[in-house]
């Protein structure tokens, strides 16, 4: 029964890789197909969901800055933390070898989230807040999807609420965030962002707006597919993060699995 159950939910990770694949790379947003949770019916014994997320609505850990973290975690000291973790020049006041066990900074990227556990001031709550809202898998310094994007990583990267409001309206359009026919889509980035919303916009934050900062497409997707067996009762889940291959002939790649 465990190996149905892992054999049906390893399949339903190469079902939503097909279904990311097949999709148009030219514009990403959460009314599309990969976009919508997959789920088969318990009457057959057996119960399959499929949820996939672009990962590129986050925050790129190891191109963040101090106040990008702070905003996003609400903790200054995690965010410094976190900063000297990634930062790659060695300063020995970051590290603390007395402690037990001995801490040092890894003065590299993250590739992993789970790394930043060791952090001091971390806890559940500010890592269930990273692990929402930030990632390590995406691009350093590449654009965040602006179809996608969420609006604490909106705040997090500078824009104000008016703005960020504005954003979330368009997209959500007048038949509201649970239905996807009236939606607002972002076709492209830049300017074309700013001449879309259609509103009065501050400087600052038209300048980011049409700055490399966002984009309307990604790359990145989170895939979670959970399997359940209900005679005997077996369950497997599996979260793995997808990259999708390019138009010049590249294939889809597996970056992260946990299955368990």
């Amino acid at each position: 029964a465990r190996e149905q159950a892992q054999t049906l939910a390893r399949g339903g990770v190469y079902l939503a890789m097909a279904l990311i694949q097949q999709d148009e790379p030219t514009v990403d947003w959460i009314g599309e197909a990969w976009a919508t949770p997959q789920a088969t019916s318990p009457t057959a014994g057996h119960q399959l969901t499929i949820t996939v997320t672009d990962e590129e609505r986050k925050l790129n850990i190891n191109s963040a800055n101090h106040e990008q973290l702070e905003q996003l975690t609400g903790s200054a000291e995690l965010a410094q933390a976190i900063v000297d973790y990634v930062d790659p020049a060695a300063d020995p006041a970051e590290d603390r070898p007395a402690e037990t066990p001995p801490y040092f900074a890894k003065n590299g990227p993250v590739d992993v989230l789970e790394e930043l556990t060791d952090l001091s001031p971390m806890d559940d709550e500010l890592y269930r807040v990273l692990r929402e809202h930030a990632t390590a898998y995406t691009t350093a310094n590449g654009p965040v999807n602006i179809n996608t994007v969420m609006p604490e990583v909106l705040r997090a990267m500078g824009l104000s609420d008016s703005t960020i409001g504005l954003i979330t309206a368009y997209r959500d359009g007048p038949d509201g965030t649970e239905e996807h026919g009236e939606d607002g889509v972002f076709e492209a980035a830049g300017v074309a962002i700013v001449e879309a919303l259609g509103g009065v916009l501050n400087d600052d934050d038209r300048n980011l707006l049409i700055s490399n900062a966002f984009g309307v497409s990604s790359r990145t997707f989170r895939v979670v597919s959970e399997a359940t067996l209900e005679r005997p009762r077996s369950r497997v889940r599996i979260d793995a993060v997808i990259q999708r291959g390019s138009s010049d002939g590249d294939v889809p790649k597996i970056m992260a699995w946990r299955e368990g």
